[in-house]
């Protein structure tokens, strides 16, 4: 669980919900989210002389210890993965640039693969929403002490349960076996998700057969962690979608904001698991697109999670500009009617799958990456996130 999350769960617990108290507490994490930046006039010098670079890496490194370590480990693991980077020499030089990216502009690691930061000055760096950015401009459109629903996958699906269409229960502790005993006599597989992490996480997510399993060393090996657990009936996604990759269930992710003249769907994202993984994110393999929001199309080639375009699934074949996402009008209705639900969520994005039934929900993400957007369209969205703002009653200014 990250800070954010953390003191998320907090303030939950200990702060009332009134108009004051949100926009107090969203004030506080404002601040706690920028300070975590290098000074501007800092930034500018060491973005013109690469000693004056290194020395201020070397200062923050020690100051912010928390998110260098995090940041050095990510880097790391996109140096050695990343093709572009793999036979580099001047690593030395990349992971410099690199950390200062993420300690000056908020860019994590593959942010700045992705976006060609490398190649980009000062100017060319700042015309990206970096995820540090997104996180400031959600912090002022979604209540803190309102996201609980969202963050607690179980918690989500029983307020929308006619949009879920399937069986979700929470287990973690030994008094949950008859609940589990009753969950499995109905659902043979089922998947099980972790309390507040987003799905696609590799590690967040396990498909579960219990076809020769015991119940009670299932269940014990489910609650070992000491943390509870969701596990959700499995969802069996349309052939139309099972074309592009059958193990994985491939999703769209709708982004939606309430603004003042009501709920846009401005942008959409369709993602594919590759051949034998069960989930469909980037950092198994999965591949992420482009779609027109109004009509379902997807509009770009495929992208890897680091930046390679693709024009055809890697497995299957199937070509994806072009092709039309089945029943968009019901998935954009679907996700207009739940956030109409939430009065104190300005943005969200919804992740959804497609069934012989039409859709359902997969799970809400009150602070959901916009880095798709500017991978599969190779653009910066920053400007028309930030007029969607002004247009949108927020918490702070």
């Amino acid at each position: 669980m990250n800070s954010f999350e953390n003191i998320a769960r907090i303030m939950w617990l200990a702060v009332p919900r009134t108009k004051l108290s949100r926009k107090l507490v969203a004030s506080a994490v404002y601040r706690w989210y920028k300070k975590n930046r290098i000074p501007e006039k800092e930034v500018t010098t060491a973005e013109g002389n690469w000693s004056e670079k290194e020395k201020v890496v070397v200062k923050y490194k020690k100051k912010w210890r928390r998110i260098s370590k995090k940041t050095k480990q990510a880097i790391e693991q996109l140096l050695e993965r990343a093709p572009v980077y793999k036979e580099r020499t001047d690593k030395d030089r990349l992971r410099t640039d690199i950390l200062f990216c993420r300690l000056a502009y908020g860019f994590m690691p593959f942010e700045y693969l992705c976006y060609g930061l490398e190649e980009k000055d000062m100017v060319g760096r700042l015309e990206y929403l970096s995820d540090c950015d997104k996180m400031l401009h959600f912090i002022k459109l979604n209540s803190l002490l309102d996201i609980d629903v969202l963050k607690e996958k179980h918690k989500t699906s029983a307020k929308f349960s006619d949009y879920y269409k399937r069986d979700v229960i929470k287990i973690g502790k030994p008094k949950d076996f008859n609940s589990f005993q009753e969950f499995t006599k109905k659902h043979h597989e089922f998947v099980k998700k972790p309390i507040g992490l987003s799905s696609g996480s590799g590690r967040s997510i396990a498909f579960i057969n219990m076809d020769g399993r015991d119940k009670r060393e299932c269940f014990n090996d489910l609650i070992s962690s000491g943390k509870p657990v969701v596990l959700e009936e499995r969802v069996i996604q349309s052939k139309t979608m099972a074309a592009f990759n059958s193990t994985s269930v491939n999703t769209v992710r709708c982004i939606a904001f309430h603004t003042k003249d009501g709920i846009i769907l401005p942008y959409a994202l369709f993602k594919t698991g590759r051949n034998g993984a069960f989930v469909d994110n980037a950092g198994n393999g999965g591949l992420v697109t482009g779609v027109d929001s109004q009509t379902g199309i997807v509009d770009t080639d495929g992208y890897s999670e680091f930046g390679e375009r693709i024009e055809k699934h890697p497995d299957s074949g199937l070509r994806y500009k072009g092709f039309q996402l089945p029943d968009w009008e019901q998935m954009l209705r679907i996700c207009t009617e739940m956030l109409n639900q939430l009065p104190e969520i300005k943005f969200i994005s919804w992740d959804l799958a497609h069934t012989e039934d039409g859709w359902v929900v997969i799970e809400g993400n009150a602070h959901g990456a916009l880095f798709g957007m500017q991978l599969v369209y190779e653009r910066s969205f920053k400007k028309e996130i930030e007029e969607i703002m002004r247009n949108t009653k927020t918490i702070i200014k």
